[in-house]
């Protein structure tokens, strides 16, 4: 499967923190956006996996906070509008 296509369908595959995202020149603002919501996808997924006591895999740090920050910077930045 192409590099970017998996990227963006597992970022937790290959970004370790999400300010790798940031320096990732690969990838569109829009690429970049979809792999955000995914990976906002993964944090609820495995939070709702942690609350039924199911056993998790993956570190337990999830940086929720990092991902949607970064996710509104690319939506602003896609719209035009300015980010804080």
């Amino acid at each position: 499967m192409n590099d970017k296509i998996d990227k963006i369908a597992n970022p937790l595959n290959f970004y370790k923190y999400p300010t790798e995202v940031e320096q990732d020149d690969e990838l569109s603002v829009e690429e970049k956006i979809k792999l955000l919501v995914n990976w906002l996808d993964d944090i609820n997924l495995r939070q709702i996996a942690e609350a039924e006591n199911m056993p998790v895999t993956h570190e337990t740090r999830y940086y929720m906070a990092e991902v949607e920050r970064l996710l509104r910077k690319y939506k602003a930045r896609q719209t035009g509008d300015e980010f804080y």
